[in-house]
């Protein structure tokens, strides 16, 4: 891949690069939809990546190796505010390099092997590596958790609403190690994964674009106004002050499985209407235009219960493995994705359909990776029978499927491990 990028910039600016950025893609170990919540996730680089070969320029040019998919170019003097109201698929890199506040002239050429769409952060490794380049034309470049840090908040200017898993795993990931991520302040710690333990990436062959869809920033609504309702249900006086579920936990002093009780009692089934919500906290805050009903209870229970599994799933990894350990991490899989399906509703029914498959192929666990609502499955499998599970997977799933069977590749179903984080390349 990188000899590709580097020979499409030779053929689109007739000179060489002089500088290569090499952006990991991620896998999230459960964690579905917690890191806006402020709750730890885990996560890992996978060995799939956005690379950008770049050289200093008088203008602004960005271009993408692969003309035929990404046609639009962008030129531009470099004092041109980029409008981040017009999405295209170079306005990661204008938020990458925002994040580094590059004023410098830059040719890029962009390509990769991360699939779009597909809940790996492609469009957060395409951040990263603007801001790695942009970076680099500064005397001073912060260090890579501060940088994740501002990545963080300048793909927002793209309208999710994300919360930073993405870009720490894209920078701060290490071979063989997944990472614990806490927030606020940023504290990752990497821990080691069952020998016997082994992964698979599976694409449903459903692509969500998170940033094109309102379903993301409706389930961040979500999430914050049940936070609400529940700090006033708590009765603490400065209740507004409380958007983010993590923070009301601490301020309760409440376990996981209390504090998910005190959201059964204080949050109803039904939905709830604008004027509902509103009769309540008094404020119009964190509404969606066009969304008529939020499902509070229901949000806030899988967040909540999720963040509970995320962390056992950590202390498991960090105790003596027993012949028992992998089975264990398997249900908490498994239970991961009834929850993302049943409560957060953040599944669909190609991702229902591939971990049901994948299951009966001999997996022990499987759950969405990424946002949801199509992209791809994290299959947890024993190390012993990755092939197997991976020629059912084929041949259950995409083989025999039309749709299916026409993009089954090697960018499709892989076994993945913990990768390196993202890094730059003097040419």
């Amino acid at each position: 891949m990188e000899s590709q990028v580097i020979s499409a910039f030779k053929e689109r600016f007739h000179d060489d690069p002089t500088f290569l950025v090499k952006a990991p893609g991620r896998a999230s170990v459960l964690s579905i939809h917690t890191d806006y919540n402020g709750y730890p996730v885990l996560a890992f680089a996978i060995s799939r990546h956005v690379l950008l070969a770049g050289s200093a320029h008088s203008q602004l040019h960005i271009s993408h190796a692969n003309t035929t998919k990404y046609k639009q170019e962008y030129i531009a003097d470099t004092n041109t505010e980029f409008d981040f109201s017009k999405m295209c698929w170079y306005s990661y890199i204008h938020c990458g390099l925002r994040a580094a506040n590059c004023r410098s002239g830059l040719r890029m050429c962009i390509d990769g092997n991360i699939p779009p769409g597909a809940g790996l952060s492609s469009s957060s490794a395409l951040v990263v590596a603007g801001a790695l380049a942009g970076f680099r034309f500064k005397s001073e470049s912060p260090s890579k958790d501060e940088i994740a840090d501002i990545c963080c908040k300048t793909e927002r200017l793209i309208g999710t609403q994300g919360g930073g898993m993405d870009q720490a795993a894209c920078l701060l990931s290490a071979p063989g190690s997944a990472l614990h991520v806490d927030f606020d302040p940023l504290n990752v710690r990497k821990f080691a994964l069952p020998q016997d333990c082994s992964f698979i990436i599976a694409d449903s062959c459903t692509v969500k674009e998170k940033a094109l869809s309102p379903e993301y920033n409706t389930r961040v609504s979500e999430c914050r106004l049940g936070c609400l309702m529940l700090a006033h249900a708590s009765g603490i006086d400065d209740f507004h002050k409380f958007s983010r579920l993590s923070a009301l936990q601490k301020k309760l002093e409440l376990p996981f499985n209390q504090f998910r009780e005190f959201a059964e009692l204080n949050l109803r089934k039904a939905p709830y209407s604008k004027n509902d919500i509103l009769n309540v906290i008094g404020e119009n805050a964190y509404f969606i235009d066009g969304v008529e009903n939020y499902y509070l209870q229901q949000r806030c229970i899988h967040v909540i219960s999720e963040a509970e599994r995320t962390e056992r799933f950590y202390k498991i990894c960090n105790s003596t493995f027993s012949e028992n350990t992998l089975n264990e991490l398997a249900n908490l899989f498994n239970a991961s994705q009834s929850s993302a399906r049943d409560l957060y509703e953040c599944s669909c029914p190609e991702i229902d359909e591939l971990c049901s498959v994948a299951l009966h192929a001999g997996a022990l666990g499987a759950h969405l990776t990424g946002a949801g609502w199509g992209g791809c499955v994290l299959i947890l499998a024993n190390k012993a029978k990755i092939d197997e599970v991976m020629e059912k997977i084929k041949s259950e799933f995409y083989m025999a499927n039309d749709h299916r069977r026409q993009l089954v590749s090697n960018q499709t179903l892989f076994a993945v491990s913990p990768s390196d984080g993202a890094s730059i390349i003097d040419l």
